[in-house]
């Protein structure tokens, strides 16, 4: 404000001061010439600014006016009063008039925050709407599979001894087939929360579920390691034993152990073949000629 009221107030002034009453006009120009910080005045700092200017200006022009004997100005004293009384009613007129701008101008400010705030909240309401009908979906299409193994775990659960060694597995694992299903409960009440309730969870539980598992996944480790460990052995007895399989086959062949062949004769170790029998007689009619005597 100091650039656009009070000195522009001080160098009026001023002028007012330094110019003879000869020169009336140019006092009627700086009488009026007021004005226009005590309105600047208004806008910059409400009615409070606008009155602070207003007096200021009273106060500097009214020596001015009544109490100067050569460089005082030459208007009329009627003239002069009003012109003191209307400072400082523009000065109320536009202070007032700048506030309720000021106050409106809050308003709607604090309107505009509130609708965008308004829109957000809409925003986020329909993305969680979206993410409420998507998760409902999923969680549909998870409950179906884990009714089945539901069912499944009911079925096969009187068939497991409770002395079997894999009775603690089958506990956990219907454990955790319960936990899904809490799990998937949740997941449908997303689009319907409800409040929260607090529960007292006992850890030392927690580590001993944990305990079980990393030593079921070390247990399944050990086998595989052990099935690896066994398969070249299995794979060079099978090696072996076919190598000696063959040098049998060929001794046996070497020292003629196979059985004769049907209708041979065993003639001192020798081996003569079947005589075949005699050619049959061809048939009259036959077209590769002549029937022949038998042998």
């Amino acid at each position: 404000m100091l650039a656009f009221v009070w000195l522009p107030i001080a160098a009026i002034s001023a002028l007012h001061y330094g110019t003879g009453m000869e020169h009336a006009w140019v006092h009627d120009i700086l009488r009026r010439s007021y004005y226009l910080p005590i309105v600047i005045a208004a806008f910059l700092g409400g009615l409070r600014g606008a009155a602070l200017a207003a007096l200021i200006t009273s106060a500097l022009y009214v020596p001015h006016a009544f109490l100067g004997h050569h460089h005082h100005d030459p208007a009329g004293t009627l003239e002069k009063v009003l012109e003191i009384v209307l400072y400082n009613g523009v000065g109320a007129a536009a202070g007032t008039l700048a506030e309720l701008e000021r106050r409106r101008r809050r308003e709607l400010q604090r309107a505009l925050d509130e609708q965008q705030a308004l829109i957000g909240q809409l925003v986020r309401a329909g993305r969680l709407s979206a993410l409420g009908q998507v998760v409902a979906g999923i969680t549909h299409e998870i409950k179906n599979p884990l009714h089945a193994l539901a069912g499944t775990a009911e079925i096969v659960d009187p068939l497991i001894p409770a002395e079997a060694e894999e009775r603690a597995m089958w506990e956990i694992h219907v454990r955790e087939l319960r936990r899904l299903e809490r799990i998937a409960e949740r997941f449908l009440s997303f689009a319907r929360p409800g409040p929260s309730e607090l529960a007292l969870l006992d850890l030392r539980e927690v580590a001993t579920r944990l305990g079980e598992l990393i030593d079921a996944e070390a247990r399944g480790r050990d086998q595989g390691r052990a099935r690896a460990r066994r398969a070249p052995a299995l794979g060079a007895r099978r090696s072996r034993s076919a190598g000696e399989r063959r040098p049998q086959r060929r001794r046996q062949r070497l020292r003629g152990d196979r059985r004769p062949r049907r209708g041979a004769a065993d003639l001192g170790g020798r081996r003569r073949p079947e005589r075949l029998p005699p050619p049959r007689e061809r048939r009259a009619g036959d077209p590769r000629g002549r029937a022949r005597a038998p042998l």
